[in-house]
């Protein structure tokens, strides 16, 4: 046989499915095709042809193969020169099964769909995940047609066979606080699962949770029960790293959860594996501390505080001031707001109270705004990024007495009626004595 060009062998090669840095051996190929196909008579021409001809049916005969991956089972096959679709068959333990290439999925045995878009003359790659079974035997076939074809061409060899299996259970994750209503949980997969599912178990009652994605970057816990055959949400793993971080919002915050994994593998999922507990009321910060009061005044008073550490966490806190009249309602708790230098109502969780960092405002703060002569109680509450503590033990001080005090008078009504006769007493004028003879006035206090 003469020689080929380079070009033709590159060619050949490729037919062949050889690597490039291979070297064919011409004569490997023409004894092969004369021992499969006999002597071909003639020219070179027909020598040629002969071995193309082998080439073409060696890789219309060559069965595609089967390994698991770490997102399902990976089928590898190589369709010859013009082709345009290929149908994949998966025979599971003497079922047939079509796996469509639109749905991309396998479907019901018997039943058929669309066939897959086939390149030719390269390694075509299709991942079958789900609908198989831990412990199935599974082998594969591929049958081909041309783009102008009406039907496919036979069906060719079996594949390798390989046996489905269940993943390994997941480890526990590392679960942290995030936010006052939100936890962080880092994870890794087991090998060969691209795959994890998420359960929030609440400890006391048994109330099961699913996690659902939100708008925003994160997930929710939904009531549900968790079956392999739905209810999981999966989450996708870094296929690099093999490991992820999630952030889910909690239904309640004083209550402890337990936080699981399972794994899916392509072929099943794995049991939920070990747990990590959590209770975000565990990380806000410890009850502080009465405070202190000193240099009280008519209005004002030095209130000095030191800020609790958190109980869990290594995480410093800040702390709001309160303020009540003695004998006054809760509701009537006043809160001293650093923003605007005041008291201010209303709940310091939702009004966006100014509270007091220990580094940038110091541990003792001048309250302006108190009533004079008023009996107050002073607490303190500490705050985190995850949440308030309860109050500290109250202190009570009296504010000074003012320059004015009217004695004598009851109500509110009675005290201005006092004044405004007062007011007429001294300011009248109506006398018609001389200045000289007109008694001395006395000096209104002011």
């Amino acid at each position: 046989m003469a020689a080929l060009t380079t070009a033709e062998e590159d060619a050949l090669r490729q037919a062949l499915g050889a690597m490039d840095n291979y070297r064919t051996s011409q004569i490997a190929i023409r004894r092969a095709a004369e021992k499969t196909l006999g002597v071909a008579e003639g020219s070179l021409d027909a020598k040629r042809s002969l071995v193309k001809d082998f080439c073409q049916a060696e890789m219309v005969r060559a069965p595609p193969s089967l390994a698991f991956g770490d997102k399902g089972l990976m089928v590898q096959f190589t369709p010859p020169s013009g082709v345009s679709h290929a149908a994949l068959h998966l025979h599971v333990d003497g079922d047939k099964l079509f796996y469509d290439g639109d749905k991309m999925k396998l479907l019901a045995p018997g039943e058929l769909g669309n066939a897959l878009s086939a390149i030719p003359l390269r390694t075509n790659e299709v991942v079958v995940s789900g609908g198989l079974k831990a412990g199935q035997t599974i082998t594969a076939t591929v049958c081909y047609r041309g783009p102008a074809a009406f039907a496919f061409g036979p069906e060719g060899a079996h594949s390798n066979s390989v046996l489905a299996y269940a993943p390994l259970e997941p480890g526990a994750p590392l679960v942290e606080p995030y936010t006052a209503d939100c936890i962080s949980v880092s994870f890794a997969a087991p090998p060969r699962c691209a795959k994890v599912a998420v359960r929030v178990l609440d400890t006391a009652s048994g109330a099961d949770y699913r996690i659902e994605e939100t708008p925003y970057d994160g997930y929710e816990c939904m009531l549900g029960c968790h079956r392999a055959t739905g209810g999981l949400r999966a989450i996708n793993v870094n296929e690099r790293t093999g490991q992820d971080k999630v952030k889910i919002k909690l239904p309640a915050r004083n209550v402890e959860y337990a936080i699981s994994l399972a794994a899916f593998n392509g072929v099943a999922w794995s049991g939920f594996g070990a747990e990590s507990t959590i209770n975000l009321a565990d990380h806000v910060p410890l009850i502080p501390c009465a405070p202190l009061i000193d240099t009280i005044g008519e209005d004002s008073a030095i209130v000095r505080f030191s800020p609790p550490p958190s109980k869990l966490s290594a995480h410093g806190s800040q702390v709001v001031l309160a303020f009540r009249e003695d004998g006054a309602p809760t509701a009537a708790t006043r809160y001293y707001c650093s923003n605007r230098d005041e008291l201010v109502g209303g709940d310091p969780t939702r009004n966006a109270c100014g509270l007091l960092n220990p580094k940038k405002h110091g541990r003792a703060i001048r309250v302006r705004g108190l009533a004079a002569a008023t009996v107050y109680e002073v607490t303190v509450i500490g705050v985190n990024q995850y949440g308030w503590s309860g109050p500290s033990t109250p202190n009570t001080f009296t504010t000074l007495p003012g320059e004015v005090e009217v004695t004598g008078v009851q109500t509110q009504d009675e005290r201005d009626a006092e004044a405004k006769k007062c007011a007429v007493d001294v300011d009248a004028d109506d006398s018609d004595e001389p200045e000289a003879k007109r008694p001395a006035r006395k000096k209104r206090r002011q």
